[in-house]
């Protein structure tokens, strides 16, 4: 997971809570292992590497041509400032996107620095943290007025509405939040993690120290000096009640003077600092003391000699405050408002006092001062609460299982496995099932999509036509041939996509005229235009090599195993009796598996018998088994005539399974010839039988078995016949061969496959993640819909009827069969099904023909046609049957498979954010709101992002 973090401030240019607490965050995310970039501001744009966080500082350009709109149009000078800032951030993240995908922003709402990305970058997942609002400081700081909406409350509000998720440090803020901006955040997933920091246990042999000589009782006030942390009520009960007293309590008040930001200065005339120097001139100094703005060493030296943490705010959303108490040892006094009722317990952890009646904070010091049980009592029960609750760790852990669960939903995706056609006894089909297998063995969401399945897999597989594709899904792609469903499924923008390469027979290995000539050679050609994948898999760095030839831009690789995992083969049932037959008939026996194809090189095998039993004697057999064509069986069986091998050689042609691991259990060796394998699954189920393998070492044959000391790379017999029979007749080699084939097959094993799946999903994310950064900067990114047949916006008049998933269209000769469907959209693609019985066809857009097309294919081809729909009003799409066709054709209808509807991501209950532009009236220029559908072409975010789930935990999150 990559983060980009935006904390304005950060240590050590600026130590409050909140810039401490950001920094905190990215470290421990960083511990957690995720990439952590944070975003802050600086008076120049620099990068950085600090503590393993990618540091980037931006500046406000004075000179930008935006800034100046902005200085142009908003009236308030830090409305102005915040909204450049936030401007300076968005062409940062920006920038960024363009090297890498960012997974998600995280942003705090005050502030709103992460507004113009927002609407700039829609399409990433954005979090706001509401740690304090505008609105809320206004009413604690002017209270008794009704403060208007001003235009920062109304960025706020947008902001509260338009994020992926909010996270709240406590439930008193998410309370006033709701009160305060008028929602209920019902359609926006959210969550209340508490603040944590650092437990530093070398620091309590320091604080605990016996300070009993001390002849003062040190209160320590750590924070801003301004009317929302109490300065005013400490000023007006608090300083004076002790000056009353005879009493050695010295009360230090450590923090920024806030009176100009606050109002104070504007109602007194002078600062927090000036007018208490003035009013209490004889105790400064000796009993009151203001240090003002202090480094984190100078307040950790201030926090280790205090007696006593007081803390008078009126409303704290959290206070990071009261865990710096905890966390130095130190008793806590404070107003029980906003979040200390809430994290802590009076006359437990804290002593927590009314607002309304100031003067027993004074008497609480006293009690303090008086008796240190009760302070020591405070001060373990403090350490405990913050052990248990308010950890770093514990805080990082939280918020990265609230954005995994929330905003990257791994789990909620169904990874799809897609190929045209499952046959049993297919080796591609077989693999297809093993992944299926151990995919949902270990809990992830899979399903199997082939049109033409049989036998036992056809209950594991649905039809293509069945399955609406959304984002958060993976399509594992299984290519082997040429497929009806190719252009369809590279044409897919929404899920995450993967292409697994099984090697296709190049076609000069076959006859010209011959159909499996033209099958390679069609889907080769096929091949060259799967360019629209994340990430491209094969079982060999040979086919990847093959496929990164055929492609015309570079490809992000990754070879995958198969699962061939010994435990589950030798469980699988077998025929018994034909593998004790065969070991009698057969002391010395020989395999091959594989379909009877010329590439195979089954005559070489028959060549290889000829010259072994001249020269080594006829106590041996060879079984080639596999179905094939039935010209090169002829070829082989006039080959085995004229070298009068009949006792040696056999070929069974193609058989059950059973029969098959039968087998595999009575041979001594495994030859084979072939000149092209993709990777070669015989290969590996035979070693998984213990039985050595001899093999040409050509394409990807020397990567699947690995280095075992019997692959040959000439076909020179009396190599090949020199090695088989050391095999026949020496027990040390033969081990060595085997050790060294058991060592090659752990990478074929359960846990090594699943490893290599988990890597292959994950990367796949990533990468999604960076094609989903370039389709929106391009303007391609949009939320598609897949329409097919069952769906009610599909109008279908005159003669029609259903096959195999697609509308069927019969041409009418009244010219009134057709289909229709009205709905909104940016742009469709018409998927029409190629065909030889298909004729002309005509599509209509709002009544208005934009295509003319034949349909006619001898091959079956979904094929695209796109429109781009740019009138913005509600769409209409009709397809007609026309009456010509073309002289091949044996027919006119239509096949339509489906449309996929692309739309922009607007607002809605699952859909995403509106562009917001701040207006300002001519006449008044008050700034004001307006909100707009945004640009088509920029589409929002992750369509899953702004779900609602129906749970709700009490203790820690609401989503």
């Amino acid at each position: 997971m990559r983060i980009c973090i935006l904390a304005r401030n950060i240590p050590p240019r600026v130590t409050d809570g909140i810039a401490r607490n950001r920094w905190l965050y990215a470290r421990q995310l960083h511990k957690l292992g995720w990439e952590v970039h944070l975003i802050t501001s600086g008076v120049k744009n620099l990068e950085d590497y600090r503590d393993g966080i990618y540091v980037h500082e931006v500046a406000v350009d004075e000179s930008d041509s935006s800034n100046i709109t902005i200085n142009s149009l908003v009236k308030d000078e830090q409305d102005r400032y915040d909204i450049a800032y936030s401007y300076a951030v968005y062409k940062r993240i920006q920038k960024l996107t363009k090297r890498i995908p960012i997974d998600v922003v995280d942003q705090a709402l005050w502030g709103f620095e992460g507004l113009i990305t927002r609407i700039k970058l829609p399409y990433i997942p954005m979090i706001t943290r509401v740690d304090t609002t505008s609105r809320l400081i206004s009413e604690i700081n002017f209270p008794g007025q009704e403060p208007e909406f001003s235009e920062r409350n109304r960025l706020e509000q947008f902001m509260l509405q338009n994020s992926n998720a909010l996270v709240f440090n406590s439930w008193s803020i998410l309370t006033e939040t709701k009160r305060l901006y008028e929602t209920d955040f019902e359609h926006v997933p959210y969550a209340v993690i508490y603040h944590g920091i650092e437990f530093h246990p070398h620091l309590l042999e320091e604080l605990t120290n016996d300070n009993s000589k001390q002849t003062s009782f040190k209160v320590l006030i750590p924070g801003r000096l301004e009317k929302r942390k109490g300065t005013a009520i400490v000023i007006n009960h608090v300083l004076p009640e002790l000056q009353k007293q005879e009493n050695n309590i010295q009360v230090h008040f450590v923090g920024k003077d806030n009176a100009e930001w606050d109002g104070f200065l504007n109602e007194q005339g002078v600062s927090y600092t000036d007018y208490i120097s003035s009013r209490f001139k004889k105790e400064i100094g000796k009993r009151i003391f203001l240090h003002g703005y202090l480094s984190d060493n100078e307040l950790n030296e201030h926090y280790q000699s205090a007696d006593c943490i007081l803390v008078p705010s009126l409303y704290e959303s959290f206070g990071l405050v009261y865990l710096e108490a905890l966390a130095f040892g130190k008793p806590l006094l404070a107003f029980q408002t906003g979040a200390a009722a809430e994290l802590l317990e009076h006359e437990k952890e804290a002593l927590l006092v009314s607002p309304d009646e100031p003067g027993a904070l004074v008497h609480n010091m006293l009690r303090l001062q008086q008796s240190k049980e009760l302070a020591a009592t405070m001060v373990s029960n403090g350490l405990q609460k913050l052990k248990s609750h308010f950890t770093a760790d514990r805080m990082a852990r939280q918020y990265k299982s609230f954005v995994e669960e929330v905003l990257w939903d791994k789990e909620d995706g169904t990874v799809y496995q897609l190929m045209n056609g499952l046959t049993e006894g297919d080796g591609v089909s077989y693999f297809v099932r093993d992944y299926d297998y151990i995919l949902k063995e270990n809990g992830h969401l899979t399903q199997i999509i082939g049109n033409n399945a049989s036998g036992s897999l056809k209950p594991l597989s649905v039809q293509i036509h069945t399955a609406s594709f959304k984002e958060n899904d993976v399509i594992l792609y299984h290519y082997c041939g040429h497929c009806e469903w190719a252009e369809f499924i590279n044409s897919l923008e929404g899920p995450k996509k993967i292409l697994f390469f099984h090697n296709i027979t190049p076609p000069h290995f076959f006859k010209s005229d011959t159909s499996e000539y033209h099958s390679a050679y069609n889907g080769l050609q096929q091949v060259e235009k799967l360019d629209n994948f994340d990430l491209y898999v094969a079982l060999s760095d040979y086919s990847l090599q093959i496929l990164q030839q055929m492609l015309p831009n570079n490809i992000e690789k990754m070879i995958m195993p198969q699962l061939l995992d010994r435990e589950l083969i030798v469980k699988r049932p077998y025929n018994k009796e034909l593998a004790a037959q065969l070991r009698n008939r057969h002391p010395f026996h020989i395999i091959f598996v594989g379909r009877v194809v010329a590439h195979k090189k089954q005559s070489d095998i028959i060549r290889f018998a000829q010259y072994y039993k001249a020269h080594y004697g006829d106590q041996f057999h060879i079984s080639i088994i596999g179905g094939g064509a039935e010209s090169y069986f002829k070829e082989l069986e006039a080959l085995i005539r004229r070298y009068n091998l009949a006792q040696q050689v056999t070929i069974t042609g193609k058989i059950s399974d059973e029969d098959l691991y039968a087998y595999y259990r009575s041979a001594h060796v495994y030859l084979s010839m072939s000149e092209h394998e993709g990777f070669g699954t015989p290969l590996v189920e035979a070693m998984v039988f213990e039985v050595p393998v001899v093999a040409f070492g050509i394409t990807a044959i020397p990567e699947t078995i690995g280095d075992n000391g019997c692959v040959f790379y000439e076909k020179d017999m009396s190599q090949v016949a020199n090695i088989v029979h050391q095999l026949q007749t020496s027990d040390i080699f033969r081990k060595e061969v085997l050790q060294k084939q058991d060592h090659q097959l752990q990478k074929y094993q359960a846990p090594a496959v699943l490893k290599k799946l988990e890597e292959m999903i994950s990367t796949c994310f990533d990468l999604y993640s960076k094609r989903r950064n370039r389709l929106a900067n391009s303007g391609r990114l949009f939320r598609e819909e897949f329409v097919n047949y069952r769906s009610p916006l599909f109008e279908k008049k005159g003669e029609w009827s259903v096959a195999d998933g697609r509308t069927l269209i019969h041409y009418g000769h009244d010219n009134n069969s057709y289909l229709t469907l009205s709905a909104d959209f940016y742009e469709a693609d018409l998927f029409l099904v190629n065909n030889a019985h298909s004729g002309m066809a005509a599509v209509y857009l709002n009544n208005e023909e934009v295509l003319t097309t034949d349909l006619y294919n001898p091959l079956w081809i979904v094929k695209r046609y796109r429109i781009v729909n740019k009138a913005g009003s509600l769409r209409n799409i009709k397809i007609v049957p026309l009456s010509i066709k073309n002289e091949r054709s044996s027919g006119k209808e239509v096949l339509v498979y489906g449309i996929v509807l692309r739309k922009a991501y607007r607002q809605s209950s699952n859909s995403a954010v509106p562009e917001a532009r701040i207006r300002i009236d001519i006449n008044n220029q008050k700034p004001t709101m307006e909100s707009t559908a945004m640009d088509e072409s920029v589409p929002s975010n992750n369509p899953q992002l702004l779900r609602q789930p129906a749970t709700h935990s009490t203790a820690e999150k609401k989503f």
